[in-house]
């Protein structure tokens, strides 16, 4: 994470906004007189803020500059800057001549609203963020602690802070029921010393052992929600050590529900691994091969399965994103986990739960025939990816649940495209051409409107298709098959971005790039 001047540091010149005053190293109070008749543009605030953190160093302009650039030539920048010559500077001056100097963020910010510190409307201006300039997305941006926060456009910075916001929604509606949870416990404890007046020993008793699980749970909320804010400002580490002692707690208490609360935090880790690109889907992993463990050798098997299921999700999923004999091992991980899955569930009669097993068996078996170098053995695995995804189609239909029948015609095309590329001949365009009928049927359902990553995603298996179509010899017309690959990917890159789906990006970048060429998508739309 970079480091830079965080907006939570402890002001270091107390609590008064004066601008120019400084506690100086003796403790006591430095002014530097600010005229009413003096520039109030943020640029020149932010100039005599640098002025007076300068003085109280000792330091000069040439060492400032050193510090800042090192460049003693940029003295006259600080120049110009300190006399109020610049009334907007650039956010990365700001940013180094803060890091320079050890200027809080929270001085900043006040800078920005003289007359009403930004501060105390964060969670106004996270709600409106369409109508936000960009000194007011930088400071929101620094509240959660965003990496390379003076380099992004405004847009990216816009859109990021979009995604920061649903996750800060969520965060303050859980800290909002700290006080419902403590006033459940008060009232549990008040029962019990009321029946202890009254000598009814079991009655007291039986309040006492509710307040205590009921302070228990308050106890692992609130360290939840500590893992949550750190997750929220990206430091994934810290959310996962916080996780992981609230799960410990457990242990003794209730070892079930020690897994379930895993689980549950595998979930928040995977979703945020999965948004943002960082390592926490690897942490999410860890996570659950804990919970799966805890219920393995027990009668929850319920709980195991669907636990084990997750597990090979995020394993299937970080597989795809690794290289090498790492990803061919989580690979090989997953694919035994859906296995394992799909035999409990045969066994047991779920029968939608053992489809859904299939289907995601056959996405890793996908995978793999796509790293396996035997051409003969990539067949196989293609033919058995799509008999498997077939299978699940007859539990998983239309009428019945239109999202998931929409996935798994997704699924059938990459398995039919796959396999049209591997046979060759008529019949690998007849499953080239199946390939493209299974995408545009998945996109009946998984419209830009009402779910525009799924829409995406689906616009660049379209894109695949057409693309290996317009490759294959038997295809009568290949430039317009190329021209629709072409269509169908620039869609997609209009979904994606670096920010909100980094890997879907980068993949459809990469693809656009060295099969199409270069266009307008190249930039992420």
């Amino acid at each position: 994470m970079e480091q830079r001047p965080r907006a939570d540091c402890p002001p270091l010149r107390g609590e008064c906004c004066y601008i120019g005053s400084i506690i100086s190293s003796s403790g006591g109070r430095k002014l530097t007189s600010v005229d009413a008749s003096e520039s109030q543009t943020f640029g020149a605030r932010f100039g005599r803020l640098v002025r007076s953190y300068r003085e109280d160093l000792g330091l000069s302009l040439r060492d400032l500059a050193v510090r800042a650039w090192d460049d003693e030539g940029r003295k006259a920048t600080i120049s110009r800057l300190e006399n109020g010559r610049v009334e907007r500077p650039a956010a990365r001056t700001v940013m180094l001549i803060a890091h320079a100097l050890d200027i809080p963020q929270s001085e900043i910010d006040n800078l920005r609203e003289p007359t009403q510190p930004l501060a105390a409307n964060l969670a106004d201006y996270i709600e409106n963020l369409s109508h936000r300039n960009r000194d007011q997305l930088e400071v929101l941006a620094a509240r959660f602690e965003i990496d390379n926060v003076y380099d992004r456009p405004s847009s990216e910075l816009r859109e990021l802070l979009e995604r920061k916001a649903e996750e800060f929604r969520s965060y303050r509606r859980k800290v909002g029921t700290i006080d419902l949870r403590q006033a459940e416990v008060d009232a549990a404890r008040a029962a019990a010393s009321a029946a202890a007046q009254e000598m009814d020993f079991a009655a007291s008793a039986r309040h006492l052992r509710r307040a205590d699980r009921l302070q228990t749970t308050l106890a692992i909320e609130i360290k939840e929600m500590r893992a949550t804010q750190a997750l929220m400002q990206g430091q994934v580490d810290g959310a996962v050590a916080i996780f992981e002692a609230a799960a410990e707690s457990l242990r003794e208490v209730d070892p079930r529900e020690m897994a379930l609360r895993r689980d549950r935090y595998f979930g928040e880790l995977y979703e945020h691994g999965l948004r943002y690109g960082d390592h926490s889907l690897a942490a999410a992993l860890v996570m659950q091969r804990q919970a799966v463990a805890a219920v393995e050798a027990t009668e929850w098997r319920a709980d195991w399965a669907r636990l084990l299921s997750n597990l090979a999700t995020g394993l299937a999923n970080l597989a795809e994103r690794t290289e090498g004999d790492s990803g061919r091992a989580l690979l090989a991980e997953a694919i035994q986990a859906y296995r394992r899955c799909s035999a409990h569930y045969r066994q047991e009669g779920e029968v939608r739960q053992w489809a859904m097993a299939q289907q995601n068996l056959g996405g890793a078996l996908s995978v793999l025939a796509e790293r396996t170098d035997d051409p003969a053995r990539r067949v196989e695995l293609l033919e058995e990816v799509v008999m498997i995804v077939r299978g699940a189609l007859e539990i998983r239909r239309r009428e019945i649940d239109p999202l998931e029948w929409a996935m798994t015609q997704q699924n059938l095309s990459i398995g039919l495209r796959e396999l049209g590329v591997a046979v060759g001949g008529k019949a690998g365009h007849d499953f080239l051409r199946q390939a493209t009928d299974a995408a545009r049927q998945a996109l009946a359902v998984r419209t830009r409107e009402d779910h525009p990553l799924d829409w995406a995603i689906t616009q660049e298996e379209l894109a695949r298709a057409e693309l290996a179509l317009a490759g294959h010899p038997e295809t009568a017309d290949p430039a317009a098959h190329a021209a629709a690959a072409r269509e169908h990917i620039d869609l997609a890159l209009g979904v994606f971005s670096p920010e909100t789906s980094p890997f879907y990006h980068s993949k459809a970048l990469a693809f656009r790039a060295s099969c199409i060429g270069p266009g307008p998508a190249g930039e992420g739309g």
